[in-house]
């Protein structure tokens, strides 16, 4: 009768309540809009990380549902994951040169889009979007100085409130309660407010 919660280790039987940190759906979204569901594009993802696998999943089904993309999948390494990212990406633009864009790279995470991101000044290509997740300090820098396109920050504090605040209700319910997750919410940092984002997040 101990209630057990996950934050971003999915669902599985036993647990109670979990908070899917993946957040896939809006990044993918936009990805589509700016490339008007034709492209080509490289997903750099990490299916043992549930989250990754999340995000991996949101990818191939926008894939599957928009046959004029053109995608490659690349599983990365961790650790290593800027290093394989970054041979990975080189390796995808010598096998795409002919190929008519527009072109997007679709990352796992922040960590592993930096490889990406340097991949693509080592190469001079300046015309490749870059998506990724975590909104960490380096890829907001990227964001603002306009070699990655969008980076969505999960908040993993409201996330754990609302964990922590759930659990009377799972307790009170008892054999009742039924399993469930919820998606926390998020912050998509793109061009257009990544100075307010830096001025509001200074750490």
């Amino acid at each position: 009768n101990i209630p057990v919660l996950s934050a971003g280790g999915g669902m599985a039987p036993g647990i109670a309540l979990s908070a899917s940190t993946g957040a896939a759906d809006p990044l993918v979204a936009l990805m589509l809009e700016d490339i008007g569901n034709t492209g080509t594009l490289l997903d750099l993802s990490y299916h043992p990380g549930v989250p990754c696998r999340e995000r991996a999943d949101a990818f191939d089904a926008a894939v599957a549902a928009n046959p004029a993309l053109k995608a490659t999948t690349h599983e990365i390494t961790i650790p290593g994951a800027a290093e394989s990212s970054q041979a990975a990406t080189s390796a995808w633009l010598t096998a795409t040169a002919g190929d008519e864009g527009p072109f997007a790279i679709f990352n796992c995470y922040d960590d592993n889009a930096m490889g990406a991101i340097a991949a693509l000044k080592q190469n001079g290509r300046d015309d490749v979007l870059v998506y990724s997740f975590n909104a960490t300090a380096p890829a907001v820098q990227a964001v603002k100085d306009g070699s990655m396109r969008a980076t969505l920050g999960v908040d993993l504090t409201s996330a754990g409130q609302i964990l922590v605040d759930t659990i009377p209700e799972i307790l009170a319910a008892g054999d009742a309660w039924e399993p469930k997750y919820f998606i926390p919410g998020y912050t998509m940092v793109t061009k257009d407010n990544v100075d307010a984002f830096m001025a509001e997040n200074p750490q």
